[in-house]
């Protein structure tokens, strides 16, 4: 975009640490994806995988043992650990990056199709752009270049090849010093919390840092109600008259935002003056649910007292 506002820009070479830097940003998602899943739920349980298998086998209509179902999971699971550990160190050695890069397409794209896993897997493909060698990075970008010129006409001086080189920054020391305290804190911050609380804990919490990967798997329940004129009549509360189908499912699966919509829905019905009785509760990778809000207790005192409950985390 700076190229079209300004085509004097335009250079064909950038130092090499301006590559290393984004491809060091892409190896840290990986390694942190593989240490939040470094946990028994994962190693030993199967778990989200066994979940996401079981949904995607009754979609299909297929059968299959439980010894074999598990066995499978497990397997499954094991392969992805071993994948965010491994691939990264494949991608960054030009002799293998190719390779490696058409396998991060395929993994990611199955994912994509088999499981619920969000959009993440596109951000990881168009990311991992930055490990493949030059003169095919830079064939890949020419044929971008003049198919958007034969579209839209752009100046044709953009594209011509300079032979030139970014150099305004390299005799600097700012820069340097700025990407250095990025990836402190990009790289100390997640690790120290995760040796301080194990993986469990760090996933759910300490992982939302800067990525929204999909490491456990969350299903939530939530009941609203309140009496009509003080009576046994019974007015329940239709979530989706405050928030999308995307929104509630969101909801459902974050404590922390089933407070905070639960806050805010006790605070509209007390204007109303209705007295709002809820239950909700969160289970983790198909274990037991847990109670959050219990219907026969206060909800306002469970609200207040809620941010104290640290196994909700």
């Amino acid at each position: 975009m700076d190229i079209l506002r300004k085509p004097n820009l335009r250079v064909d070479y950038v130092p090499r640490w301006c590559i290393l830097a984004f491809q060091a940003q892409i190896i840290a998602v990986f390694y942190f994806a593989g240490m939040a899943k470094l946990n028994s739920e994962w190693l030993f349980g199967g778990s989200p995988v066994n979940i996401w298998l079981n949904e995607l086998m009754k979609g299909c209509g297929w059968e299959i043992g439980v010894s074999a179902f598990y066995k499978i999971s497990i397997f499954i699971s094991w392969v992805l650990i071993l994948y965010d550990f491994l691939i990264p160190q494949f991608l960054f050695d030009s002799k293998t990056s190719t390779k490696a890069y058409i396998v991060v397409v395929l993994v990611q794209l199955l994912g994509f199709i088999l499981f619920p896993v969000g959009y993440f897997p596109f951000l990881i493909i168009f990311s991992s752009l930055i490990f493949l060698r030059e003169k095919l990075i830079s064939e890949m970008i020419s044929r971008v270049s003049y198919f958007l010129y034969d579209i839209f006409q752009f100046k044709a001086e953009i594209f011509k090849a300079r032979g030139g080189i970014m150099l305004n920054y390299r005799n600097k020391k700012l820069f340097p010093v700025l990407i250095s305290i990025f990836f402190a804190v990009q790289i100390t911050f997640p690790v120290v919390l995760f040796l301080k609380w194990g993986s469990k804990k760090w996933a759910t919490t300490a992982f939302q840092f800067s990525w929204q990967l999909f490491i456990n798997h969350k299903e939530g329940d939530l009941q609203a109600w309140y009496y009509l004129d003080d009576s046994n009549t019974v007015q329940h509360v239709r979530l989706t008259d405050y928030l999308t189908e995307i929104q509630k499912k969101r909801m459902l699966t974050d404590p922390n935002l089933i407070i905070q919509f639960v806050e805010f829905l006790n605070k509209e019905h007390l204007k109303q003056g209705n007295q709002l009785h809820v239950a909700a509760s969160l289970s983790k990778n198909g274990a037991q649910p847990i109670l959050l809000i219990d219907p026969e207790k206060s909800l306002d005192e469970q609200i207040a007292e809620f941010p104290k409950k640290k196994q909700y985390e």
